[in-house]
């Protein structure tokens, strides 16, 4: 008795289309999905630059040395510096010594600065 096999499975050029297919779908997903692990990366990078930010403002706060400033530093590979002035009010036309001071600190990318800084602004009153 002679066996009669039967064509099972995909041809050449089924296989082919199916491949052209996925290619497509895979270029017109990639930029949804596949730069997810570039925006982690920056979602990591503003929290640590915006926890030494946090970390320096309450360093300053907490000293309330204001003539110290400006003071600058690196830390973790990122760049700080900490300012201050005496605050002026928008309608002010120049900033008169006063009891309110406005301390910035600021943090960017040590090696490059190439991402956005992080700044931190704070009014506080200031004893004479």
């Amino acid at each position: 008795m002679t066996k009669v096999f039967e064509d099972k499975g995909f041809t050449l050029l089924e296989v082919l289309i199916a491949l052209a297919i996925l290619t497509l779908a895979y270029g017109a997903l990639y930029p949804i999905f596949g730069g997810s692990p570039i925006r982690i990366k920056e979602t990591i990078n503003r929290d640590y630059a915006l926890a030494i930010a946090q970390a320096r403002m309450q360093d300053v706060l907490a000293r309330k040395r204001w003539n110290d400033l400006p003071e600058s530093g690196e830390d973790m590979g990122w760049a700080w510096k900490v300012e201050g002035e005496n605050y002026a009010h928008s309608s002010d036309s120049e900033r008169a010594p006063g009891f309110l001071y406005q301390v910035t600190v600021t943090v960017s990318a040590a090696e490059n600065g190439s991402d956005i800084p992080i700044q931190l602004k704070r009014i506080v009153y200031r004893d004479h």
